[in-house]
């Protein structure tokens, strides 16, 4: 039977996207998109954005769904979110955050899975008006600097 995850693209104020440096099961160091394993009794959207703060010290909103990855041995749903602000620290697993243009991202990211699901992420802010997601990306640096 396969697991269950859930995780998310997380952009900044900027438009950037948060990526995790963390090891891979051959423990090597690879940038990745901050995901991890529900819980019991936890949904997708509770364990996303739980995870999601555990691995890069982020608060953030979950705007929309992206989709959901059907890896072999794992279903991993995926959500567009913003960074509301940041409470500094993240997990053990985590060895250094970074935000980088969708673009970097890509390439800086090694799995085809990371490689899909950030295309997801480029269609949604392309299919967003203009004024729309400049709307979203304002409000989340108001809050993110506590105007709001």
């Amino acid at each position: 039977m396969k697991g269950v995850s859930a995780g998310g693209v997380v952009f900044d104020a900027g438009g950037r996207v948060a990526l995790v440096l963390q090891r891979n099961r051959s423990g090597r160091l690879r940038w990745t998109l901050p995901k991890g394993r529900l819980e019991d009794g936890e949904g997708p959207h509770e364990a996303a954005r739980r995870e999601v703060g555990e691995e890069t010290g982020l608060f953030v909103r979950i705007v929309s769904s992206l989709g959901i990855y059907e890896g072999k041995r794992r279903t991993t749903h995926y959500f567009r979110m913003v960074a509301l602000r940041d409470h500094g620290e993240f997990d053990d697993e985590t060895h250094e955050r970074r935000f980088v243009s969708l673009a970097r991202a890509r390439r800086l990211v090694r799995s085809r899975r990371d490689r899909v699901v950030l295309d997801w992420a480029a269609s949604s802010v392309q299919r967003r008006s203009a004024s729309s997601w400049w709307t979203s990306v304002r409000r989340s640096a108001q809050a993110w600097r506590g105007v709001a």
